[in-house]
């Protein structure tokens, strides 16, 4: 497995805005593993462009390239797709800068509000 940042991997892969659901989780880029959403991320897995968030056995939680349906918590879909199937990145839980809600990257429940990296503001 080859790790890569979230930062780097926002900047290099580029996901997408769920278009189907705008309350989305993960500041809109976040889809769901049922209904309409699914089917569309069905869609780009032949493409390279899947991306699945995981939950560890210990509650850690990861993304990791590629479409997974053990321990999903979502998927994301990128404009660039992935080359090698064995990148991922650590999804960390940040305290938000707005609130000081502990969460995991991206939106804060609480407030709503979204920033790539370790706190909300």
């Amino acid at each position: 497995m080859s790790t890569i940042t979230e930062d780097d991997w926002y900047t290099k892969y580029k996901p997408v805005t769920n278009h189907i659901d705008p309350n989305a989780s993960w500041g809109g880029i976040l889809f769901e593993t049922y209904g309409d959403e699914l089917e569309y991320v069905k869609t780009k897995v032949d493409e390279n462009r899947v991306w699945t968030w995981l939950e560890g056995d210990d509650g850690s939680t990861s993304v990791s390239a590629g479409y997974s349906i053990v321990n999903r918590l979502g998927y994301f879909i990128t404009e660039e797709p992935f080359t090698d199937l064995n990148q991922w990145w650590q999804a960390e839980e940040a305290e938000c800068g707005e609130c000081d809600t502990q969460r995991s990257s991206g939106s804060c429940e609480e407030c709503q509000e979204w920033q790539v990296g370790a706190s909300c503001n």
